[in-house]
């Protein structure tokens, strides 16, 4: 809204400061203010409805509807407001203009953000569906990234960003399902957990990581992990898994005692990449199979 009308914005901040200003300031409302008591009133409303949140399909998540977002947001935040005549208002966000100056440098941006996404964007990346609001999310801070960044190095760390924003939306995906009480798959609750293994332990472990971008791990270990635990997670029956959402936090604190998450060390031909998370199947087997056979 405040790219949008800023003018209508300011607007609405004026009022609503007046008015509560004269609420609480103003010797004519000194009377009602003392006498005002909405206690019983607020027992009495019913709860506010709440409208479930607007879901996007994972597959319909392309590198092309993503790039026209980042690009739409871009010169929203950064570009030129362009008014055509007898506009006061902007009613799209297409009224937002490069300026010429500046038209080389974002388009060499979008290369490198596009690069960036094209590496990691792909089938399976992202759950079935994702709210809306953290795909917008997701737009605004590749947008800002785009802006801010080294150009050099944009594809690099906007593909980092879009594989953390995978991780965290399949994550996601399998709490909303716990939350609206609907079925989850093995498969689906097994990668959520070690996700959740993996990104805990790669912030624990510390060392000069940014937090924003996610670990890095072995594909062909992480997919292994996930099939042995959903394999597992299949053996035990639906009715002696208790809270699914407790199960989850359980087996998520079971990884991590393990010590099956390490930082992948250097050698005499690369120095040490803190954001490398190395896995050991074995260490983690034994304790998910210790877990899992206590219930």
């Amino acid at each position: 809204m405040q790219n949008l009308a800023p003018g209508l914005t300011g607007y609405l901040k004026e009022v609503t400061g007046a008015f509560r200003k004269a609420t609480q300031e103003d010797p004519r409302f000194s009377n009602g203010r003392d006498q005002v008591d909405d206690t019983d009133l607020k027992t009495r409303l019913p709860p506010t409805p709440r409208t479930p949140p607007t879901r996007v399909d994972g597959d319909s998540v392309s590198v092309d509807a993503v790039m026209e977002k980042i690009e739409a947001d871009y010169r929203a935040r950064f570009g030129e407001l362009v008014l055509s005549n007898n506009t006061t208002v902007p009613d799209s966000l297409k009224v937002f203009q490069i300026p010429e100056s500046q038209k080389a440098d974002f388009e060499k941006r979008m290369k490198a953000v596009r690069k960036g996404l094209e590496g990691q964007l792909k089938a399976g990346v992202l759950p079935p569906s994702l709210t809306g609001d953290a795909l917008r999310g997701f737009v605004g801070r590749v947008s800002q990234t785009a802006h801010d960044g080294e150009p050099g190095k944009l594809s690099d760390k906007v593909g980092r960003s879009t594989e953390a924003f995978g991780r965290d939306m399949k994550v996601a995906f399998v709490h909303d399902q716990i939350k609206a009480g609907q079925p989850v798959d093995d498969l689906a609750m097994a990668e959520a957990i070690v996700l959740q293994a993996e990104g805990r332990a790669w912030a624990q472990l510390g060392g000069d990581i940014d937090l924003s971008q996610g670990p890095e791990v072995s594909e062909k270990k992480h997919k292994a992990l996930v099939g042995s635990l959903a394999t597992a997670l299949s053996k035990v029956p639906v009715e002696k898994r208790g809270d699914p959402k407790l199960l989850m936090a359980q087996l998520t604190s079971t990884l991590l005692g393990s010590e099956a998450f390490q930082k992948k060390g250097g050698s005499i031909f690369r120095k040490p990449d803190p954001n490398q998370i190395t896995i050991d199947p074995k260490k983690a087997s034994k304790a998910w199979v210790e877990r899992l056979r206590s219930l």
